[in-house]
């Protein structure tokens, strides 16, 4: 007897940054499990997917993650709690996030919602790139 079995695709059109005509059109990903160690491209995609939904500067908080952590979701600094991609101290967290801080995906939307609310100031690159 042969099984086979086939991958079920839909076509959802993927959300695009801003509202102007022409623009490109992101890459949709409907995975069901979001590994810790993600790639830095999967993540810079998570990104720009979290930045078309929910509104904010994709290239401002694309530059303060690179100034953090380099888009390791492993970073740590050895002189506070701060670690992971967006690296988020231990208090902050608490603070302001939801899930599991080691959670890169998690991260990226904190720091989202937290930029959008206004509290870019809680990350040092911030301060020296843009003020």
């Amino acid at each position: 007897m042969l099984i086979a079995t086939t991958a079920l695709a839909s076509t959802i059109k993927a959300p695009t940054i801003g509202e102007d005509e022409g623009k490109t059109t992101l890459p949709l990903q409907t995975t069901f499990y979001r590994p810790l160690n993600a790639s830095s491209n999967e993540l810079k995609v998570y990104l720009a997917q979290l930045v078309a939904k929910y509104g904010g500067n994709y290239y401002e908080l694309y530059n303060v993650i690179n100034c953090e952590s380099g888009w390791k979701p492993d970073a740590k600094n050895p002189k506070s709690t701060a670690s992971g991609i967006s690296q988020f101290l231990d208090g902050t967290w608490k603070q302001y996030c939801e899930g599991e801080k080691k959670d890169p995906y998690a991260q990226l939307r904190c720091m989202v919602k937290m930029f959008n609310d206004g509290n870019k100031k809680h990350w040092e690159c911030f301060k020296v790139l843009y003020n």
